[in-house]
């Protein structure tokens, strides 16, 4: 279960970065769009951080010891 959380949450942060990075054929065709664009690919990811933080057992320590469990990864 750990393994598999922290395999989510690795590919989780990598297309995060790639959010950055992803750029169209012609910089000035979709320009209008990119920020919304952006704005729905990091709601999404963040979406799936919750969902993944959520699937995460609750240790004795509570919410603080899940989100400290999440840092260390």
């Amino acid at each position: 279960m750990l393994l598999r959380f922290s395999f989510h949450l690795s590919t989780l942060i990598h297309q995060l970065l790639l959010l950055e990075l992803r750029l169209p054929d012609d910089p000035t065709a979709a320009f209008p769009e990119q920020p919304k664009k952006l704005r729905a690919d990091f709601v999404k990811a963040a979406k799936q951080f919750d969902a993944l933080v959520a699937s995460l057992p609750l240790s004795d320590g509570g919410e603080e010891s899940q989100l400290r469990r999440v840092a260390e990864f």
